[in-house]
């Protein structure tokens, strides 16, 4: 695994300098998927500015499974992000078929990651100064995860999914994030704080959107640890809101990226 790792971050590291060479060694990357598919995004991204049609060929060959529209997507997001200041219609094109491949994609896979994928991808657009951010977000929500027969009896799996989004979308749209946030738990008759991998980003986004909510939901969680016979802080999903809080708003967008793992790349990001 470390072995790719490292293949990918050389690829990254020659992305201008050598881009044939760069495309070739991330084609021989194996391991972990997102490696090869990370790295890929972080090349279009290097040479997009200067070579947008190459770059975008280089998205277009992220091939190697049947998620590859989620790869493309984000990849597309950030190539726009990287042609904005030289050609922010080109840059509004590409945050389009982005959003639309996620979009597609959930209407006949329903895998249940659309959602998440769109609302970083409309970070990208607001990154760029898309004109419509209204319509930017009805595409995010437009993608949101249903009862599909890939997410059927796994509601757990779908709330994670949904409230993972609603992190970057707070970031964009806090009233749209909030509706979301309050038709999380009654839709799915759980608990996100019961779920360790609901909890972190339930409390973050709430963070964003309602800091007084996310204070009670703090301290009621707080509480909940006191007769815990083992607390483990780390998961308990403090720490992640707590970086957004003390992170300035024009620097939440990179305490985004700082908090990311595997699947989500970011401009300045190891692999």
């Amino acid at each position: 695994m470390e072995k790719d790792r490292h293949r990918a971050f050389i690829a990254g590291a020659i992305a201008t300098t050598d881009t044939s060479r760069a495309i070739a060694l991330a084609d021989t990357v194996g391991g972990l998927a997102f490696y090869h598919e990370l790295v890929k995004t972080e090349i279009a991204y290097k040479i997009g500015a200067d070579r947008l049609d190459e770059a975008i060929k280089i998205i277009e060959s992220i091939k190697r499974d049947r998620w590859d529209a989620q790869w493309q997507a984000g990849a597309f997001g950030w190539l726009a992000v990287a042609v904005a200041p030289r050609d922010r219609k080109r840059a509004c094109a590409l945050i389009d078929r982005a959003l639309a491949l996620m979009i597609d994609l959930r209407d006949w896979m329903g895998r249940g990651d659309e959602m998440t994928v769109a609302a970083r991808i409309a970070v990208c657009a607001r990154r760029i100064g898309y004109p419509d951010m209204e319509s930017v977000v009805m595409r995010v929500m437009a993608a949101r995860p249903t009862d599909s027969p890939g997410l059927s009896g796994d509601r757990a799996r779908l709330m994670q999914s949904v409230t993972e989004a609603a992190v970057p979308l707070a970031l964009i749209d806090p009233g749209t994030a909030r509706t979301v946030l309050e038709q999380i738990s009654a839709r799915s008759g759980l608990d996100p704080t019961t779920l360790w991998n609901v909890r972190q980003p339930w409390l973050t986004a709430w963070a964003l959107v309602d800091l007084k909510r996310a204070e009670a939901l703090f301290e009621a969680e707080l509480t909940a640890l006191e007769g815990a016979k083992e607390v483990d802080l780390w998961n308990a999903g403090f720490f992640p809101m707590l970086d957004f809080l003390a992170a300035p708003p024009h620097r939440r967008e990179a305490a985004l990226g700082d908090r990311s793992s595997g699947g989500f790349w970011w401009p300045g990001q190891d692999l």
